[in-house]
């Protein structure tokens, strides 16, 4: 037997969850010396899989199990993800982290993981286009840092992290028209508005907003796609953030709302806190909602930090206890799943990575839980997913083809 052979049957056997004590001893010795390890004796890919895999952390653990119905209200305790997820980082202090963990169901990766490939993809970048009340488009990627539009008495500048600011100017009138920054895939942004709050747009989205919130009585934005909020304390003007079929209120917070059309529902999380949420029929007015059990209001539910309302598709909103850090885990540059089923994991990579998947054969059969990096190229991202053994992929151009693993 070789030494890659006989390092991936110990590998095979680690992340089967059967590794011994000594086994375990000479993956942490790998790790603390990867930089002495003789490169000769394995193979390239070998070598790409298992540094990403022993940087990941050797407390990490892969797991897969087979998608179930899971109930509406969660409000057990467990372990945060999130903490999971900055053990793993402590251990591996490096720019691209995969944590993938242990499950019920143990799956055999003798064979090395391999991307069939004709090119690699690199992940998005900071870039949006903001359209004025003139209707005039302004592309952020054409300016460097400064004043980029100027108007009724607005300023809007760009700082050295690409962040849009407003600033009025109050020696001359108030605009009062609507700025809209909307992001294409493979591009993400983020705005400080007129009020102080900052808002981190994520790929395939668009806000709303106006240049001025002075001569409002509500702070009121529109949003489509994925946004997270920071919004600025002011009692008098709440903040309302309007989606396709709710809406929410907040006098000062952070929470993040996921209202992509092609997703299922509508995910609003709390971080700190209170939110109220509201539900609206097609023509803007309230309707009746649950919450696992009746609620007093038939037209609102406030959120506590750590939980999230989900609108489904039957219109009705219901309440789960989450883990609001991996929930907002993409504006801190990781994906996160947490038993998520492979398309949308893949919605969530088309968006990114701004690439067509196409499917081929039956792929929804298991649900994953892990993170990683948003800022590798797609291949390392494809190959971690292949680990799992569930599934295989293509890339071709700007298409990834998913389909099941060879058994």
């Amino acid at each position: 037997m070789t030494k890659e052979e006989q390092f991936r049957a110990i590998l095979n056997r680690y992340i089967a969850g059967k590794a011994t004590e000594q086994e375990i001893a000479f993956l942490e010795s790998s790790y603390q010396s990867w930089g002495d390890l003789d490169r000769s004796a394995y193979s390239p890919e070998f070598l790409d899989q298992t540094k990403a895999l022993l940087w990941a952390g050797l407390s990490a653990r892969l797991q897969l199990e087979e998608i179930k119905p899971a109930p509406v209200i969660q409000m057990r305790a467990r372990q945060s993800l999130g903490t999971r997820i900055a053990i793993a980082a402590a251990i591996a202090s490096i720019i691209f982290s995969v944590t993938l963990f242990y499950y019920k169901q143990k799956t055999s990766t003798n064979q090395p993981v391999k991307i069939a490939y004709q090119n690699d993809i690199a992940p998005g970048k900071n870039g949006a286009t903001l359209t004025l009340s003139s209707g005039k488009k302004i592309y952020l990627s054409d300016f460097q840092d400064g004043t980029i539009a100027s108007e009724s008495g607005v300023s809007i500048t760009k700082d050295s992290i690409g962040q849009l600011i407003y600033t009025i100017n109050r020696n001359t009138s108030s605009g009062k028209g609507v700025n809209t920054l909307e992001t294409s895939k493979g591009e993400q942004s983020q705005v400080r508005l007129p009020d102080g709050s900052t808002v981190y747009l994520n790929a395939a989205s668009s806000l709303s907003y106006p240049a001025n919130f002075t001569e409002h009585p509500y702070r009121k934005v529109k949003l489509s796609g994925e946004a997270y909020f920071e919004v600025a304390k002011d009692k008098a003007h709440p903040f309302i953030v309007q989606t396709k079929g709710q809406q929410v209120q907040v006098l000062g917070t952070h929470f993040n709302i996921n209202a992509y059309p092609d997703e299922t529902a509508i995910k609003t999380t709390l971080l700190e806190g209170s939110v109220s949420v509201t539900l609206l029929s097609a023509s803007g007015n309230r309707k009746g909602i649950t919450a696992g059990e009746p609620v007093t209001s038939k037209s609102k539910i406030i959120l506590k930090p750590g939980q999230q309302s989900i609108l489904a598709q039957t219109e009705q909103l219901n309440i789960s206890q989450v883990d609001a850090q991996a929930e907002v885990a993409w504006k801190n540059g990781e994906f996160v799943f947490e038993r998520e089923n492979i398309k949308s994991i893949m919605r969530k990579i088309s968006r990114w990575y701004n690439v067509e998947i196409i499917y081929e054969g039956d792929v929804e059969k298991k649900a994953l839980w892990g993170s990683i990096s948003r800022y590798s190229n797609v291949k390392n991202v494809l190959e971690m997913l292949s680990v799992t053994g569930a599934v295989a992929f293509e890339i071709r151009d700007q298409t990834i083809i998913v389909k099941p693993a060879i058994k």
